[in-house]
């Protein structure tokens, strides 16, 4: 996986005090106990208010000290699928020499990007004791069952020991992105026959004496012009004269994908499902591509917003498709037609083109033809011409099924040597 974690500079803020609900009963009883001490002038009671206030402030102090001089750093994987249980650790280092710090709780503030900061989600991590100069760790698990942009906002690091009286914190500000790609099925062995049909279909094989880095093929004798590079030393010795090495060059051509995430405005939960499962089988075809396609690959994207990826195929490029894949929204009005149009103009007339839509091929055309479009449509042939696969359909049973197992990132136990594994950038 790469990096989706762009941490920024760590702001702390002040630290704050405030009485719990266990301290304000307690200051209740101290009232009472000083107010009839007073009224009644009996000293025993002066003295036993005396004696409970002790405490109150002890707890203060124990608590101010234990959030002081404390360095926290939070590894998350880079990203992850829906349906993933991912584990979020915390390394906390006490920096002080002398006094232990106790009872540290660690609260973090979890929120997708279409939620409101104040629906944010609250997740405790605890720490019962870190000695001086040392590092203790705490760890939560987040399950994301959908996928989006996700964002760990403001944490907050406070304690309350050893009485529960005061609760002293401060707010740490290390707020990162946390992607969350959709959730990846399984492609069934009729998908597998389409797209291996489909690769045959767009490569073209040249025999030639090429480069190293071309795919060896076998062994002829020499031709002048013949790269001295090319000379199999080996066969030259045992047969006494020149023979060079020769090598496939494979001729790539283009392969293009368009998802059209179509639903109408009013739309039910089945057809929220269904622009789900559109998403889920796109995700798992673009991440399984890879494997399949050594050319240049097309990729478009319809949805309220319309992108095209044009490139080789690369870790790098999977990374951003599925980024986008995370954040896409169904619409009712998209660009379908601009982005089959483009993606035709960038492939070879051979590429195949696969559409993987939640309406059938006859729906959309139907539409083209009730707006008064389909005469002026560029794109009527991209249309026609490609392989249409309609979400909930039996075509698409036969070729896909969505995993629904969780599926649980990182686990293991807690130990310095892991947490410096999981930091930002050391997933891949």
């Amino acid at each position: 996986m790469n990096n989706q974690i762009t941490p920024t500079k760590s702001r702390r803020s002040r630290r704050y005090l405030r009485i719990t609900r266990e301290g304000w009963s307690y200051i209740f009883i101290l009232c009472f106990i000083i107010v009839g001490s007073v009224l009644q002038q009996i000293n025993l009671l002066v003295m036993l208010a005396g004696l409970m206030i002790a405490p109150l402030l002890f707890n203060w102090r124990i608590a101010m000290n234990s959030i002081f001089q404390l360095q926290l750093k939070r590894a998350v994987p880079n990203w992850a699928h829906a349906g993933q249980t991912v584990l979020v650790e915390w390394e906390v280092k006490n920096l002080r020499s002398m006094l232990p710090a106790w009872g540290v709780k660690i609260t973090d503030s979890i929120r997708r990007n279409d939620v409101a900061e104040r629906r944010a989600t609250s997740v405790d991590a605890i720490i019962a004791q870190i000695n001086p100069n040392q590092t203790g760790f705490a760890a939560f698990r987040c399950h994301f069952g959908q996928r989006g942009i996700y964002y760990f906002e403001e944490t907050k690091v406070s304690s309350k020991f050893p009485l529960g009286l005061v609760l002293a914190w401060y707010h740490e500000r290390q707020p990162i992105s946390f992607v969350v790609a959709p959730r990846l099925g399984t492609l069934t062995e009729q998908w597998r026959r389409k797209i291996e049909s489909a690769a045959v279909g767009m490569r073209s094989t040249v025999r030639r004496v090429g480069t190293s880095h071309d795919e060896f093929f076998g062994l002829r004798p020499w031709r002048s012009g013949d790269s001295r590079r090319a000379i199999h030393w080996r066969s030259t010795a045992k047969q006494g004269e020149l023979i060079v090495k020769q090598f496939d060059q494979h001729t790539d051509r283009d392969f293009a994908i368009v998802l059209d995430l179509w639903q109408s405005d009013q739309s039910t939960p089945a057809d929220m499902e269904t622009a789900e499962l559109a998403v889920s089988f796109a995700a798992t075809v673009i991440a399984g591509v890879r494997q399949k396609v050594k050319g240049n690959i097309a990729i478009g994207l319809c949805g309220q917003e319309s992108t095209i990826h044009i490139s080789r195929v690369t870790h790098e490029f999977t990374r951003v498709v599925l980024t986008e894949l995370a954040d896409i929204q169904a619409a009712s009005q998209n660009n379908l037609g601009v982005v089959l149009e483009a993606v035709g103009r960038s492939s070879s007339g051979n590429a195949p083109l696969i559409v993987i839509s939640t309406r059938s091929r006859a729906a959309y055309l139907a539409e083209l033809e009730s707006a008064g479009e389909l005469a002026d449509s560029h794109s009527w042939a991209e249309v026609l011409q490609a392989d249409w696969v309609a979400v909930n359909t039996t075509e698409f049973d036969e070729l896909f099924t969505l995993q629904t197992k969780t599926i649980d990132t990182e686990p293991g136990p807690l130990t310095p040597a892991r947490f410096d594994s999981l930091l930002p950038g050391s997933l891949n």
